[in-house]
């Protein structure tokens, strides 16, 4: 059995190496050694028999149209068309046909056998390699960016005729274009070689932070809302103030989170919508633009007391104000005054600020949970009184003399306390200080006319001389004397002053 298999090892050797011998001319000189093997496409276009030289030719004149090609990017649920040359792709022959020219060529002796025969016998397929211009491919998604990604958008809370709605949340995409980019390439040089047009482009997604369950959570009732009198103001004031409040109307609160004034309806400029209105400066009132938010902050302020919110930061303004009491303020100046109020509550609120053209109101919005005997009541306590000095006098030539007009009247100044008493059934059961506020004095201010000129004295005339005195009169009897006078009244106590 040892000697059958020798054998038939042997014979098998000497048939392989009788095929090899066979075929050495066809290996050898069978094919022009300058010229590809015949049955050899790149991509879909033949280059069988033909010189490298040639093959580049005939790519560079068939190749072109690959580059219209389309593929599909797919982001999402959505679908885009884009050809290769749009996507910056660029075909790359010189490496895939020196592939091709060395197919059948190289190797050992059964290597190139076996390359040849497939060659002649069927069809040898190379596809070229991919280029891509990473400039080009991502100044497509920065073009078409905002359509196909989006920024997350919360659930929000808006208010119609119907009462409280609530809009559900938008999850938020974006591209991650370092994966895109590779992930493009692979698919460039597998899938898309054997016929896949279709890539799937690699989608971040943001969830947002406030979902419409967790609006959904909360029973709105008011929590707290105040209302301040616009008055005769001017146009500009009370543009100004409605301004503001579209600003902070609609904003949602949720747990934990804090409110700037400031931030939300600054910058103060008219490409912003506001105009040149009365403000304090330096003890005076002067324009100055967005003249009248502080009354917007201070009736937020009081609806957020009411509601029993956190105040983080709140300011008195330099002089008092009169739509409110006094300590019930809240100025606005940038960031170095500023209102800020942070939602203490385990669920989201919502502020409503509605403006008539006679009223400024705020409402908050959330789940009541204090109880339902209970009331608060804010009022103020006077410390002390600061009179104003003297007034300060303004002379102004081009007026008439006598002329006087008070241009600022004259600021009391004050310190006071604001303090919140809490009531339960009618009942006073606490009573809590709120803040100590201090305004400061400030003269009036008034323009005058100059002084009217003194008159020259008069020269004296020349004395003229004395006349003769006459002889005295008899002297006449003594009249009867007056009768003795009454006693004085006693004066009246002065009335004590009101309080």
């Amino acid at each position: 059995m040892k000697g059958k298999r020798y054998f038939v090892g042997a014979m098998a050797g000497f048939m392989l190496l009788a095929t090899a011998a066979f075929s050495a001319d066809k290996i050898f000189a069978g094919e022009d050694e300058e010229k590809i093997l015949s049955g050899i496409y790149i991509g879909d276009v033949y280059i069988g028999g033909n010189t490298k030289e040639e093959a580049m030719e005939k790519l560079n004149q068939t190749m072109p149209q690959k580059g219209e090609e389309k593929i599909t990017l797919n982001i999402g649920e959505q679908s885009y068309e884009f050809s290769l040359s749009e996507l910056g792709v660029n075909l790359s022959y010189e490496e895939v046909v020196e592939q091709a020219f060395h197919y059948g060529k190289t190797g050992n002796l059964l290597k190139r056998f076996k390359e040849q025969e497939e060659a002649e016998h069927g069809e040898v397929h190379f596809y070229p390699g991919y280029d891509l211009n990473e400039t080009i491919f991502e100044e497509v998604f920065q073009i078409n960016g905002a359509q196909w990604f989006h920024t997350p958008q919360n659930a929000t809370i808006y208010k119609t005729e119907e009462g409280i709605q609530i809009s559900e949340e938008v999850v938020g995409t974006t591209c991650d274009m370092s994966a895109t980019k590779e992930a493009f390439l692979a698919f460039l040089e597998k899938d898309y070689k054997y016929g896949d047009t279709a890539f799937d482009v690699i989608v971040t997604e943001s969830v947002p932070e406030v979902t419409s369950d967790e609006l959904n959570q909360v029973e709105f009732t008011v929590l707290g809302s105040f209302s301040t009198y616009i008055g005769s103001s001017d146009w500009n004031r009370k543009t100004n103030m409605q301004n503001a409040t579209n600003f902070i109307n609609g904003t949602v609160l949720m747990p934990g989170e804090e409110f700037n004034t400031s931030r939300t309806i600054m910058p103060f400029t008219r490409a912003n919508g506001y105009y040149d209105a009365g403000a304090f400066s330096n003890g005076e009132v002067v324009k100055s633009i967005g003249g009248g938010v502080c009354q917007v902050s201070t009736t937020l302020y009081n609806a957020v007391l009411l509601a029993e919110l956190e105040v983080v930061q709140r300011f008195p303004h330099s002089m008092t104000v009169g739509y409110v009491q006094l300590s019930a303020d809240a100025a606005i100046s940038g960031e170095a005054k500023n209102f800020i109020f942070k939602n203490n509550m385990n669920t989201p609120i919502y502020i409503e600020g509605t403006y008539d053209n006679t009223y400024l109101t705020f409402q908050i919005y959330g789940k009541e949970t204090r109880p339902a005997n209970r009331t608060l009541v804010f009022k103020n306590q006077i410390v002390s009184v600061i009179q104003p000095p003297a007034e300060i006098v303004t002379v102004d030539p081009a007026q008439p003399v006598g002329y006087r007009k008070v241009t600022q009247a004259a600021y009391t100044g004050y310190k006071v306390n604001l303090y919140k008493y809490i009531y339960e059934d009618g009942n006073l059961v606490g009573t809590e200080l709120v803040n100590s506020s201090s305004y400061s004095a400030q003269p009036a201010r008034v323009t005058e006319g100059p002084a009217e000129p003194e008159v020259p004295a008069e020269t004296p005339a020349e004395p003229e001389a004395p006349a003769e005195p006459e002889a005295p009169a008899e002297p006449e009897a003594p009249e009867t004397p007056a009768e003795t006078p009454a006693e004085s009244e006693t004066p009246t106590e002065l009335e004590a002053p009101a309080a």
